[in-house]
């Protein structure tokens, strides 16, 4: 699983944290193995298989789910400054 963190802190705490099945932290060597792999360029967008990549907004489902599910007031939250 990856996790990605945001931070109050400034954007180098921020980032993004792979987890193994269980939920923990993956081991340093795994992560850097990760974190090379994501050093590689991208492959222009005319070699990357159609198909294999779409656009994916979560905003409406948590949106719901934050106001139906958590029953969350954001007019509230909005208007307290």
């Amino acid at each position: 699983a990856v996790y990605i963190g945001a931070s109050h802190n400034p954007p180098e705490h921020a980032g993004i944290n792979v987890l193994s099945k269980d939920g923990a932290v993956m081991p340093s060597a795994e992560t850097a193995r990760i974190e090379a792999y994501q050093q590689q360029p991208l492959p222009p967008m005319a070699d990357v298989t159609p198909g294999k990549q779409f656009v994916f907004d979560p905003f409406d489902g948590y949106y719901h789910h934050i106001t139906q599910t958590l029953r969350l007031d954001l007019a509230a939250i909005q208007q307290s400054g």
